[in-house]
């Protein structure tokens, strides 16, 4: 649909469940009229349209390389968002710290983090994998990723997928998630599969499962490291490892790793 289309459509995907004239805002958690859309400047405590996946990274905001890519006016990374606190997420990655917002007092920043309120931490997650797995490359479409790193501008990448991971899992599917799904299947006709299937998350992502204390919902330490040679003059150099385990191999005094003689 068309982006200006997307302030009717999230009037619905977003509505108060306890009050059907209004709806509830990503950030600050607070129920305002449907109708207080920020359409001037001065309007600071009305909603506008935030991108959970900033539009900056991945060039799809209408100047970037995908300007009229659907991942602009995608309704599943849309969120209804009060305007001043949209524009201190700016584009921020999601983690863990820092100081406490003055406005979205549920909310906490660094100069690269934003950490959204609790109820709503494993929304972003799956917000997050959906555009993962939905824009990967394809003519006139970004390819976005979730790394392991905040600081990724101008980067099509967004983190901290470590973090993520725990929050899908702390904050599980709700029914306010469940009914967004539906609300827009019916206007986009596809779906957010990590809402229907939360489990999809561990097949794509099982490194990191593996390494989580499901009792605990911590990591186990070290997480996701490969043990090999981590030597580059070796022969048997592994340049994805990340623990040498004392397996390196070097060639004999005056030949190169193929047995060549270099002297």
């Amino acid at each position: 649909v068309s982006y200006n289309a997307c302030i009717q459509h999230l009037k619905n995907t977003d509505e108060d469940p306890n009050n059907s004239n209004n709806i509830i805002l990503i950030y600050k958690q607070n129920s305002i009229p449907k109708d207080d859309f920020a359409s001037d400047p001065s309007e600071n405590d009305f909603w506008n349209r935030e991108h959970v996946w900033a539009k900056s990274l991945g060039g799809f905001d209408p100047d970037g390389q995908f300007g009229l890519n659907p991942a602009y006016s995608d309704l599943h990374n849309l969120k209804p968002s009060d305007k001043t606190v949209n524009t201190s997420k700016s584009n921020k990655s999601f983690d863990q710290g820092g100081a406490q917002h003055e406005e979205a007092i549920q909310c906490f920043f660094t100069n690269y983090t934003w950490e959204p309120p609790d109820n709503v931490k494993g929304d972003i997650a799956r917000i997050l994998f959906y555009m993962d797995v939905r824009y990967e490359g394809d003519e006139g479409e970004p390819d976005l990723t979730v790394v392991e790193e905040v600081n990724t501008f101008p980067n099509p990448e967004i983190g901290n997928l470590r973090t993520l991971i725990i929050w899908h899992l702390q904050d599980p599917v709700d029914e306010f998630e469940l009914n967004r799904n539906d609300v827009i299947y019916e206007i986009q006709n596809n779906r957010n599969p990590f809402i229907d299937h939360p489990e999809y998350a561990e097949i794509i992502w099982d490194s990191y499962f593996n390494c989580i204390n499901l009792s605990t919902l911590n990591y186990i330490e070290p997480c996701n490291q490969l043990e090999g040679c981590t030597d580059e003059t070796a022969c048997n150099y592994d340049e994805i490892a990340t623990i040498n385990n004392e397996s390196c191999i070097y060639p004999p005094n005056y030949y190169d790793c193929f047995s060549n003689c270099i002297n």
